[in-house]
C-alpha cells in the first residue's frame, strides 16, 4: 500500500511540474485586467484546460472558468471571447459576430489591424494534436472570413467574395499572385483602406 501511496505521490509531483505559468494578463467580465502568471494548457499534451490559472504578483492563485473572461494574455499571446455564429448555406459557412448569439471562442489575435487575423485552436481527437483554423476581419464589419482550409492553401473563393469592395486584392487573390494570410494582410492595409 505504501509502495501505491508513494507512485501516486510522485506522479502528481510530475503532472503539477509538467504545468507551467507564463507572464500575462486576464481580463474579467468587469472589464478589469489583472497582471500575473497565467496557464491556460497542460504542457504535457498542450491540451487547453477547462478553467484559465491566475498567480497574482502576491501569489494568489484562482481558477476561472472561461465564460468568466473577456480575454487573456499568456507568453506574448492575446485571446479574445468572441461571439460567433456560424451559419452554413449551400456548403458555404458564413461567420458573424453577435454578442450574445451562436457559440462563445477564444480566438488568438495574431495581428490586429484594419484587417483582423484570428487563429483558432482546436485538437484532434485521436491523436491529440493541436490545429489551427485561420480568420480575417476587416475591422469594424459583424463578419469574419476563414482564410484558409488545412494544407490546401487560401480558401480563394471565400476570400474574393469577403473582399470584393478591394478589386485589386480580389484580382491578385484569383490570379494566384498572393498566396499567404501575410500578403494578404500587407497588401490590404496599403491599398484597401
Amino acid at each position: 500500500m505504501k509502495i501505491i501511496k508513494f507512485l501516486f505521490l510522485v506522479l502528481c509531483s510530475h503532472i503539477a511540474s509538467a504545468q507551467e505559468y507564463f507572464d500575462g494578463y486576464i481580463i474579467t467580465l468587469n472589464n478589469d485586467t489583472l497582471h500575473g502568471r497565467v496557464m491556460d494548457r497542460a504542457k504535457v499534451h498542450l491540451s487547453p484546460l477547462i478553467k484559465i490559472r491566475f498567480k497574482s504578483d502576491r501569489g494568489k492563485k484562482k481558477k476561472y472558468k472561461r465564460k468568466k473572461l473577456l480575454g487573456y494574455k499568456i507568453d506574448g499571446k492575446t485571446f479574445e471571447a468572441i461571439w460567433v455564429e456560424a451559419t452554413m448555406r449551400n456548403f458555404r459557412t458564413t461567420y458573424t459576430i453577435r454578442p450574445g448569439v451562436g457559440e462563445r471562442l477564444f480566438l488568438r489575435v495574431v495581428e490586429k489591424g484594419p484587417l483582423i487575423y484570428y487563429q483558432e485552436e482546436f485538437q484532434s481527437e485521436p491523436s491529440s494534436t493541436i490545429f489551427n483554423a485561420d480568420y480575417l476581419r476587416i475591422s469594424g464589419r459583424s463578419s469574419m472570413v476563414r482564410a484558409t482550409q488545412g494544407i490546401v492553401g487560401l480558401k480563394r473563393k471565400r476570400l474574393a467574395e469577403y473582399f470584393r469592395d478591394c478589386s485589386e486584392l480580389v484580382a491578385k487573390i484569383e490570379n494566384k499572385e498572393i498566396d499567404t494570410i501575410r500578403e494578404i494582410i500587407d497588401f490590404y492595409s496599403v491599398n484597401c483602406k
